[in-house]
């Protein structure tokens, strides 16, 4: 018992240690990659469940069809929206949140010290 114990906590212990990740900073580049990425996709999923309707509505107009076109066609839309509207989101994110310089505003300027600094600009809208 104590040897199965043992072998179940060695054997363990390297997958609670793996389990632990950090949380990367995201940057507004990764936010409009992203974004990018998302709206490209949801404008193909759009696009291309938009032409399956209609396929399939021009095909069932000359003769009787099982729909299957259609159902996959609305699937894709469906997939589609959400899509669209989440690469809006992060494209807002990504415009509130930007790295920029900014200049120091000290009475009395020390001797080596920059003039500006690197600084992480974040804009809340109320």
């Amino acid at each position: 018992m104590k040897t199965l114990l043992m072998m179940a906590l060695f054997i363990g212990i390297p997958f609670l240690l793996k389990a632990q990740t950090t949380n990367p900073m995201i940057t507004s580049a990764d936010l409009m990659k992203k974004s990018d990425s998302q709206f490209t996709g949801g404008i193909i999923f759009l696009s291309g469940g938009s032409l399956l309707v209609i396929a399939d509505a021009l095909h069932q107009s000359t003769g009787p069809g099982d729909g299957t076109m259609s159902l996959i066609g609305a699937a894709m839309l469906i997939i589609g929206v959400p899509l669209v509207v989440a690469s809006g989101n992060n494209a807002r994110l990504a415009a509130k949140l930007s790295l920029k310089n900014q200049t120091l505003n000290h009475p009395s300027i020390f001797p080596g010290q920059p003039r500006n600094i690197p600084s992480l600009s974040l804009k809340i809208p109320l």
